[in-house]
């Protein structure tokens, strides 16, 4: 049986961006492991098409969370039973564990294949399970396979006490404090609910008692394994990961959703370009924000990359990791948290943030000019690159002349991106972005981001004009003191 992929059109594509990337846009504290492997992985036009649709259907059916997380236990136990199998250290436990194995494997088959309806990827998922549970072997095996379960849970209620290579096996007291337990509990009206626990990986002596005590049904287990091994495929739980990576972007757009954020699927553009409206940095829902600042993004072809300056605080580096993180979402077919958007298929996403750690022998400026030619070297004309106060550790002279030399190459380059600098004096090879004070919000200090250059000059002035404290506005609020 060939399983399809779930999460991938073809095949699994190679990772693409570094892992520092998840780092810098703070994705690796949002996310779990299994999003953030996919987000790293080169963007497919095909991937990101199906996924949108999987992701709108599932996300529009309020039973799908749960849905999801039960396919996802089911898997976990049987990808459990599997590796306790495969590690077997005994004929005797590998049998046992098989029997309990193939109901799981046929209890997760039977689930999946009632996911149809939820896009491509999982139709064609759906439909596997269908043709694997309905092979005509399954009747039976699954019989015989619960007989047996049974015949073990049974049989296997004992005791083992070990003492060098001797094993002495007893059965477990029927009127044992557990069992005391239970009947008051039933008494009492309360439903006691059991999981069922397969056998685990034994040692020999162990083993060796168990197969002593009950032959005929090591035998009748043997049998078993050998007529059903090929049944069970280790390929099936290659999909352990991929339902994480949906389980986790469920989790997360529904939490931001609770939380007031908007998310869309923005427009998959064929033109070069990224417009998104109210835009938000989730990430900052980490930190338990209660007042995330969305603002809009704009790039095209005649103004590809940006400077950006402004106060500090003003929430530069907020809008840069905004930008980076929507991009790896949607380049991942995920959901991006704004109102409506359009967004063209690039390659890859570059970040480059300042470092905190000490670099012997280099030093600090030259571990940033290795890591910016490093990136240049691997864009290809059709990526994103985001810029946080990069040379920003040098001296001026040095970092203005940087700056305007990496400039040059970013605007000559093809490439989209923003470049976060202090340098309010920085030449204009690239258009700039500002940091604003909001003038609509009269009841928080914040910012927005506009197409604007800003002067040279302390953003102090732009706050007291806000709150009316400027000189002229003192003056004629004191002027009877004067």
């Amino acid at each position: 049986m060939i399983f399809p992929e779930l999460i991938y059109s073809d095949t699994r594509p190679d990772i693409s961006m570094n892992r520092q990337i998840l780092s810098d846009l703070r994705l690796d504290s949002a996310f779990s492991p299994s999003v953030c492997d996919v987000l790293l992985q080169k963007p497919s036009r095909e991937n990101i098409v199906q996924r949108r649709e999987m992701f709108a259907k599932l996300l529009s059916d309020p039973h799908s969370p749960e849905k999801i997380k039960k396919l996802r236990t089911l898997l976990e136990e049987a990808s459990g039973l599997y590796s306790a199998f495969t590690k077997a250290d005994s004929e005797c436990a590998a049998c046992f564990i098989f029997v309990n194995l193939f109901l799981a494997v046929k209890k997760f088959s039977d689930f999946a294949m009632l996911f149809s309806g939820y896009g491509k990827l999982f139709d064609a998922f759906s439909e596997t399970f269908r043709k694997f549970s309905g092979e005509s072997i399954f009747p039976e095996a699954e019989n015989s396979a619960l007989q047996l379960s049974e015949k073990l849970s049974s049989a296997l209620s004992f005791s083992v006490t070990v003492s060098g290579d001797l094993a002495t096996v007893s059965k477990v007291c029927e009127s044992g404090i557990a069992d005391s337990l239970k009947n008051c509990a039933k008494l009492l009206g309360i439903e006691s609910k059991e999981k069922k626990t397969a056998p685990v990986q034994t040692y020999a002596p162990v083993a060796n008692a168990i197969r002593t005590l009950f032959p005929d049904l090591f035998t009748e287990a043997k049998n078993f394994t050998d007529k059903y091994r090929m049944a069970v495929s280790g390929e099936m739980f290659r999909y352990t990961e991929q339902l994480g990576f949906i389980d986790g972007v469920i989790d997360f757009t529904l939490h931001a959703a609770w939380n007031g954020i908007p998310f869309c699927f923005p427009e998959i553009s064929d033109s070069k370009v990224i417009s998104l409206t109210d835009l938000y940095d989730v990430t900052l829902l980490q930190k338990d924000c209660t007042h995330i600042v969305p603002n809009d993004v704009f790039f095209d072809e005649n103004e590809r990359f940006f400077y950006l300056t402004g106060a500090n605080g003003g929430g530069k580096t907020t809008y840069l990791r905004a930008i980076g993180g929507a991009l790896l979402m949607f380049l991942a077919g995920m959901p991006v948290f704004c109102k409506s958007g359009k967004i063209s298929v690039f390659s890859g996403v570059y970040t480059h943030f300042p470092m905190d750690e000490r670099f012997e022998g280099t030093g600090r400026f030259l571990n940033e000019k290795n890591r910016v030619d490093e990136i240049m070297r691997a864009q290809d004309g059709n990526s994103v690159i985001l810029l946080n106060e990069t040379f920003s550790t040098t001296g001026e002279d040095k970092a203005a002349f940087q700056t305007k030399e990496l400039a040059t190459k970013l605007s000559e380059s093809g490439n989209f991106g923003l470049y976060i600098t202090h340098q309010h004096n920085a030449e204009e090879i690239l258009p700039f972005l500002g940091v604003i004070v909001d003038e609509t919000d009269s009841n928080r200090r914040t910012f927005k981001i506009e197409k604007k250059r800003l002067p040279p000059k302390s953003f102090a002035s732009d706050i007291l004009e806000k709150y009316g404290l400027t000189k002229s506005s003192l003056e004629s609020k004191f002027s009877h003191f004067l």
